[in-house]
């Protein structure tokens, strides 16, 4: 957005962590909708993604393509950093799509480090005993504290 700036127009926001996040909302839908006729979680989800964008891909694909961030990576160069954790099991997002994502950033010179979690299945939030979300909070703190991002992957037990 462009209202995300501070007092001096410099971005709001200098580092990131996404914690297994959609960064292919396109992608995300598509295998929804396939599971939407039989799994009624993910027909909620369908809803959900087409009141938030306004109709279905087909109908309003430039809404999709707005917040799919993997479609946005040409906008985040100004990031001093981005840290992405997944769990490799993941069965409501993919981790193909944290991996999209890193390679994105990597083509924008974002340093970026994505932490794969073996064994983990999508978290909740407010877990802070689960790998997945403790490696994002602690490099949250770590970076709070001064630390910085070096690009690269690393591969942890779970979950």
């Amino acid at each position: 957005s462009p209202a995300a700036v501070r007092a001096d127009c410099s971005p709001l926001w200098d580092y990131w962590i996404a914690t297994e996040g959609v960064h292919n909302l396109t992608e995300e839908y598509t295998g929804i909708r396939t599971l939407a006729p039989v799994l009624s979680s993910a027909a909620q989800a369908q809803q959900e993604i087409e009141e938030e964008n306004g109709g279905t891909l087909e109908a309003v694909p430039a809404k999709y393509t707005e917040i799919t961030n993997v479609s946005q990576v040409s906008k985040l160069g100004y990031l001093k950093g981005v840290v992405l954790t997944h769990g490799t099991n993941d069965q409501t997002v993919p981790v193909d799509q944290s991996n999209q994502m890193a390679q994105g950033l990597g083509t924008v010179n974002v340093p970026t480090h994505l932490y794969l979690v073996t064994g983990s299945d999508h978290v909740w939030e407010g877990s802070s005993t689960l790998n997945v979300m403790k490696i994002a909070l602690d490099e949250l703190f770590r970076i709070m504290a001064g630390g910085t991002v070096t690009t690269g992957q690393t591969t942890v037990a779970g979950p």
